[in-house]
């Protein structure tokens, strides 16, 4: 370590690595303060209110939202995607003896790539075979909205 600066040498400053500690500790002190301010909370309640009301936050809320069909197409191939991949790393009996955390993710996967493709696939699809989205749905009712999922 070089010799210090003569601004570091002066009384009125402490070393670099005490200046970045007084900073962080003022900072939070800021902070604190500004949370127990009733104004500042106003003020950012304000701007979250008008951040939320911006139009284009409310059109990728809606879209969203109404799951346009290209996004559930999108999310139904994924899924397929990975019980494809799922399956095919079950399919190798060695990973159960050599890697069986391996072995017990890819059975997990199959399982909520399952989900995932009941989810979003269409309702027709599965009536003929047991009605298997009602089903899903009705055994646990927070995957039916877009918040639970």
């Amino acid at each position: 370590i070089g010799p210090r600066s003569p601004l570091e040498s002066s009384s009125f400053l402490p070393p670099s690595s005490d200046r970045c500690d007084v900073a962080a500790l003022r900072a939070e002190q800021i902070r604190s303060a500004a949370a127990k301010d009733p104004a500042a909370q106003a003020a950012v309640a304000k701007a979250v209110r008008q951040a939320a009301a911006n139009p284009a936050i409310q059109q990728v809320k809606a879209y969203i939202q109404e799951n346009h069909g290209s996004l559930k197409v999108f999310c139904f191939c994924i899924a397929l995607a990975l019980l494809t991949t799922s399956v095919l790393s079950l399919v190798s009996i060695f990973k159960v003896a050599f890697q069986p955390f391996h072995y017990l993710f890819s059975v997990y996967n199959v399982i909520f790539a399952l989900a995932i493709a009941i989810m979003d696939g269409k309702p027709e699809w599965y009536r003929r075979c047991g009605d298997l989205q009602r089903k899903v749905f009705s055994a646990a009712p927070i995957l039916a909205s877009h918040l639970g999922r």
